[in-house]
C-alpha cells in the first residue's frame, strides 16, 4: 500500500483542495478522503461505500510525476497519518448524495 496527500492550489469551487488516498498493489485507489474549501469532507471506499467515485485509472509508479508547480503537489504520507483521517471520517457524510438524500 502507498498513501498520498494531494494538494490542489488552483481548483474550482466544487473541486477538493486536498485529497488523501490509499493505493493498492496495482496503484488503484482503495480508499479516499476529500476536503473542500467550504469545509465539507467526504470519504469513499471500504466500509464507507461509494467505490464508483474512486479512480479507475492506476496512479503512476512515481507519484511525483503528478506534481505541477503552483497547481498540484503530491506528498507520500505514512499509513498512521492516513488511518487517522480515515478514522475521523466516520462522522462525515459518504458523499454529496448522502447530504441531499
Amino acid at each position: 500500500m502507498e498513501y498520498l496527500w494531494i494538494e490542489y492550489f488552483q481548483q474550482e469551487e466544487d473541486d477538493p483542495t486536498d485529497t488523501y488516498t490509499e493505493l493498492d498493489e496495482n496503484r488503484l485507489e482503495r480508499r479516499r478522503v476529500d476536503f473542500y474549501q467550504n469545509g465539507m469532507r467526504f470519504a469513499y471506499g471500504a466500509e464507507r461505500g461509494r467505490t464508483e467515485v474512486l479512480s479507475k485509472t492506476p496512479y503512476p509508479e512515481n507519484s511525483s510525476t503528478l506534481n505541477r508547480p503552483g497547481e498540484v503537489e503530491v506528498h507520500v504520507i505514512d499509513r498512521p497519518a492516513f488511518e487517522e483521517l480515515w478514522y475521523r471520517s466516520q462522522d462525515w457524510p459518504s458523499g454529496f448524495m448522502e447530504i441531499f438524500g
